[in-house]
């Protein structure tokens, strides 16, 4: 009976070598899968425990003595009992003529319902078939089969995913006459790999969006992995990286033979791997970047080192920092940035004479003293506890920071905050460079401005005019009310133009924006659409009456002399009114209509308008 489960060994081996081409037939019979072995063990097992359940039977018809029954009873027992289910079928009709517990618990029906009935009678047609295809195959070929996944519908515990071996039993004259199948319920395998698959994919795109440099080496110092912001550092992209040298591309010439040197003796374990590491490295254009490394070694499963990974910050900028501070106290005297230092228990040990121009505070009245005296009150406790976390993990922080001068102004600075440590790697000092980038905010609040202004004039231009016109539209449906719009336009302004130049020009269009702001009320709106054409919105509820007024009193103004440069210059206006809102109407057909206008009042003489 040994013999046998050996001979299916080997029957197996060379089976999956020469039919299968699973690899060489001394790999496949020495050293196989751990998975095929654990597959091949099993089933000669239960060969071998069917082979000396045959011979019991034999013994028993020879001597039906009372120790076989025993023995019969404990082979049942143990297939019975096996975690995997265990069923044979009839060749001629794939019935089932025997399953133990687990097929039971697996199908859901008592082995009773079972014996005698086939797939047919269990399971969707689709499906069934497939089974008895399967079967038949074996049995035909009379060579064990290995279906890797095969869903099945079980009647208590759902859809499971089951790897099942079929394996023909033959009779003395080699004819299939039965067919033993063996199943794992591997259904909670199969969702941990996909976990692992959804866990890869979410590493694989956290490399990507990182900010950090990632980079992958192995032992021959072959560049394995690199992400996005790598490439972007190395000005190179991830195929002109892969496969390279990571020293001879990427570490400039006066650091290579040192950091490449510190690399072999990790390889060969002559010396443990830095956890955190600093040196440069040069990008394709030349530029030196200087990057800190958080580093860890990767093994193969027999715990060989296979290489390194590494997660990289660029810290260029503070590396800079540094060596200004050290060797440049001239520049740390006459920059017009703040440059505050303290000890490691932070309390101020230096600043200097633009940290006092800047925050009003003298250096003396700061020295040993904590500089939370410029916390302004506009951030919170988490968000210092996040500052300092940064600065004891990468010895570095960025960032723009609101803070308070002595006289109590909230100013906004761009500071950045570096420790520094000794030869021995001892926290000393912290630096903090710090500027005040007011000017920069309100620079950003006038491109804010200009964006909505006419940068001439200072009135409003056509896109904050198209927004308040549809407010204003929106409000007189609301209640019921009437709004006007008053399309101005200049009347031989290109005379003034052509004769007095441009500047001239500009005089006059700014000179009659004042007068235009003047005559309206606070609620209504004067813009400047470009060149010489303007528009007054009157918001609030309007008459004819009122309209006619404003009118004449912008054309009355408009006439009135203008001193240019000494010179004095007259011009008159045309005004096109058109009023709403009206069904269907919008802004856009609001300036239309008035244009309209504007063009009929022109016509009908200047200086007048019309609706």
């Amino acid at each position: 009976m040994v013999f046998l489960g050996a001979l299916y060994y080997i029957f197996d081996s060379f089976i999956d070598s020469y039919l299968l081409d699973e690899g060489r037939f001394a790999d496949q019979l020495l050293s196989p899968e751990p998975l095929e072995l654990w597959w091949r063990l099993s089933i000669s097992l239960i060969l071998l425990l069917f082979g000396i359940y045959a011979q019991i039977l034999i013994n028993r018809a020879e001597d039906a003595s009372k120790q076989a029954h025993m023995v019969e009873s404990f082979l049942h027992s143990i297939i019975d009992n096996t975690p995997l289910m265990v069923f044979i079928k009839d060749a001629q009709y794939l019935r089932f003529v025997k399953v133990n517990k687990e097929a039971e618990n697996l199908m859901g029906f008592s082995r009773e319902e079972l014996i005698g009935k086939n797939d047919f009678d269990f399971f969707p047609e689709e499906q069934a078939k497939f089974f008895t295809d399967t079967d038949k195959q074996v049995l035909r070929n009379k060579i064990p089969s290995d279906i890797d996944k095969e869903d099945i519908d079980t009647k208590n515990i759902g859809l499971r995913t089951l790897h099942t071996r079929k394996v023909p039993i033959l009779d003395d004259n080699g004819d299939a006459v039965y067919l033993l199948g063996i199943s794992e319920d591997i259904t909670e395998q199969i969702k941990a790999q996909n976990e692992l698959i959804a866990e890869k994919s979410r590493a694989e795109l956290y490399l990507q969006i990182s900010e950090a440099i990632i980079v992958g080496l192995d032992k021959n110092e072959r560049i394995t992995l690199i992400n996005r912001r790598g490439c972007e550092i190395l000005k190179r992209s991830e195929e002109e990286l892969i496969g390279q040298n990571w020293f001879e591309i990427a570490i400039p010439e006066h650091e290579r033979d040192n950091v490449c040197g510190i690399y072999k003796k990790v390889m060969a374990s002559e010396i443990e791997l830095a956890e955190y590491y600093e040196n440069e490295i040069v990008s394709a254009d030349g530029i030196l970047y200087y990057i800190s490394w958080h580093n860890t070694i990767q093994k193969s499963l027999n715990g060989e080192i296979e290489g390194v990974l590494s997660s990289g910050i660029d810290n260029t900028s503070r590396k800079a920092m540094e060596n200004q501070l050290r060797l440049a106290g001239a520049v740390y005297e006459s920059t017009n940035q703040g440059v505050v230092v303290t000890d490691k228990n932070n309390r101020i040990v230096s600043v200097n004479p633009a940290y006092s121009t800047i925050t009003g505070y003298a250096s003396g009245e700061v020295i040993g003293k904590d500089p939370s005296h410029l916390k302004s009150g506009h951030h919170d406790e988490s968000f210092y506890q996040t500052l300092w976390g940064e600065i004891e993990q990468s010895r570095h922080w960025k960032g723009e920071i609101l803070d308070r001068r002595k006289n109590g102004e909230v100013f906004p600075s761009w500071q950045s905050i570096s420790s520094i440590v000794n030869d021995s790697g001892e926290l000393t000092h912290y630096v903090s460079v710090f500027s005040d980038i007011t000017p920069i905010k309100q620079h950003q609040e006038s491109l804010k401005f200009l964006a909505h202004h006419d940068p001439l004039t200072g009135l409003p231009n056509r896109l904050m005019l198209n927004d308040r016109i549809d407010h204003a539209l929106q409000r007189c449906e609301r209640n019921s009310t009437q709004l006007a719009l008053m399309f101005l336009d200049l009347d031989d302004f290109k005379y003034i133009n052509d004769t007095y130049g441009h500047d001239a020009g500009d005089q006059v269009l700014q000179i009659i924006a004042k007068r235009l702001e003047l005559l309206v009320r606070k609620e209504d709106t004067v813009a400047r659409l470009g060149g010489d054409e303007f528009l007054v919105l009157l918001e609030s509820d309007v008459t004819k009456a009122d309209i006619n007024q404003i009118a004449n009193k912008i054309i009355n103004e408009a006439t009135l002399p203008i001193n240019v440069d000494g010179q004095e210059l007259s011009i008159g206006i045309s005004i096109g009114i058109s009023t709403g809102p009206a069904k269907g109407q919008n802004y856009q057909s609001l300036i239309s209509t008035a244009d309209r206008a504007m063009y009929r009042a022109k016509k009908n003489g200047r200086n007048t308008y019309s609706f």
